[in-house]
């Protein structure tokens, strides 16, 4: 857990909610929390990068596809990913670059996995400090 994201209580699953001053920061910092949630992040390199293009119908639709595809390089490239750039970004529409490297099980302690990501009480706002989302993952 770090400062810009934090654990929801949720029965079996886990739920994430994270903050960050603007709406690209709010997608990168939450991008990178399903890695540290994962790992420890001091344990992957920057070896690697992967071009995201995501849309969605609004803007919690975007939220959500977004981060099941950041979940895909783990679960489909078995990559660990340590930081997220957003390059562009609408209500409906993202582009971003991730950096990390492949799964190594002698450098890296999986310390759990996440399964899925689901739209059950998903949620992008706007707060006087700047953006907050909310996710529920199945782990």
């Amino acid at each position: 857990m770090n400062e810009f994201w934090r654990l929801l209580d949720h029965t079996a699953d886990l739920g994430i909610e994270v903050e960050g001053p603007s709406l690209e920061e709010l997608f990168a910092h939450a991008g990178e929390a399903i890695f540290e949630l994962m790992v420890e992040l001091d344990t992957v390199e920057t070896a690697v990068s992967r071009h995201l293009v995501i849309e969605g119908a609004d803007l919690a639709d975007l939220w959500v596809n977004y981060l099941r595809e950041v979940l895909y390089l783990w679960g489909g490239e078995s990559l660990l990913m340590k930081k997220v750039q957003i390059i562009n970004l609408t209500e409906t529409s993202l582009e971003a670059t991730l950096y990390g490297e492949p799964y190594n099980s002698r450098k890296h302690e999986l310390m759990m996995e996440i399964k899925a990501v689901t739209y059950h009480q998903a949620e992008v706002v706007r707060t006087p400090e700047g953006w907050k989302g909310r996710v529920i993952f199945d782990v």
